[in-house]
C-alpha cells in the first residue's frame, strides 16, 4: 500500500472525507448555482494554498536530486494549472475538468510516494494537508454536477421526489456519523461498516438524482 493511500485509509481521514461528501451534496441541493460556485472557489483557494506550502518547502530541499525534484514540482505545477482552470462553466466541460482533475492529482500523489524515506517524512505533515484538501475540494466538485442536471417541466415532479430521497438519506447519515465518529475510532471496523454502508446509500442516491 503506498503511503498516500495509507492516509487515505486511515479512519480519522476516511470520517472527514465522508462528512464533506454529505455535506457539499446537502449544499448542492438547496442553493443557486452562483452560491455553488463560490463554495468551490472557497475550496480550490484551500488546496492552492496548500499545494504553495508543499511546493515551497520542497525548494527547499538541498539534498533532493534535482531530477526526482523537478519531477514533483511539474506534478504539483500542473495540478495547480487544472485547479485554477476549473470553473465548469457547462457541462461537458464540467465532465472534462473533473477527469482531468483527477489525473493531475493522481500524477502529484504517485509522485510524492516516490520520493525517499527521509525526504517524505519531513514532508509528512504538508502531504497530509495536500491530501485532505485535495480530498475536500473533490468531493465539493463532484456534488456541483446537481447544478447541471437537466429538468424537463414534466420530470420536474420526479427530481423534487429524488431530491428528497437523498436529503432523507444525507441527514440520516450526519446524524449516524455524529453520534458514532468517536465509537468508530475507539472501535474501528463494526462502526466504521455500518458508517460506510451509510454514506453509500448517499452516493447511490445521489447517482440516481444524476440519473435519466
Amino acid at each position: 500500500m503506498t503511503k498516500i493511500k495509507q492516509l487515505r485509509e486511515h479512519i480519522d481521514a476516511r470520517l472527514d472525507h465522508w462528512d464533506d461528501l454529505a455535506n457539499a451534496i446537502e449544499a448542492q441541493l438547496n442553493i443557486t448555482r452562483e452560491s455553488a460556485l463560490a463554495r468551490l472557489e472557497e475550496k480550490k483557494q484551500q488546496l492552492l494554498a496548500a499545494l504553495d506550502q508543499l511546493k515551497d518547502k520542497l525548494e527547499e530541499f538541498k539534498d533532493l536530486a534535482a531530477d526526482k525534484k523537478n519531477e514533483v514540482l511539474g506534478k504539483l505545477d500542473h495540478l495547480e494549472d487544472q485547479v485554477a482552470l476549473a470553473k465548469a462553466e457547462t457541462r461537458d466541460l464540467y465532465r472534462l475538468q473533473k477527469q482531468q482533475l483527477q489525473e493531475a492529482i493522481t500524477g502529484l500523489e504517485q509522485a510524492l510516494d516516490t520520493l525517499e524515506e527521509k525526504i517524505a517524512e519531513r514532508l509528512q505533515r504538508l502531504t497530509e494537508q495536500f491530501v485532505r484538501k485535495a480530498d475536500s475540494f473533490r468531493a465539493e466538485f463532484d456534488a456541483l454536477e446537481i447544478q447541471f442536471r437537466e429538468q424537463v417541466a414534466e420530470a420536474r415532479g420526479r427530481w423534487e421526489e429524488k431530491k428528497h430521497e437523498l436529503a432523507s438519506k444525507i441527514a440520516a447519515f450526519k446524524a449516524e456519523l455524529e453520534a458514532k465518529r468517536d465509537l468508530a475510532r475507539q472501535k474501528g471496523q463494526t462502526f466504521e461498516a455500518e458508517l460506510a454502508a451509510g454514506i453509500q446509500q448517499v452516493r447511490d442516491a445521489f447517482k440516481h438524482l444524476m440519473s435519466r
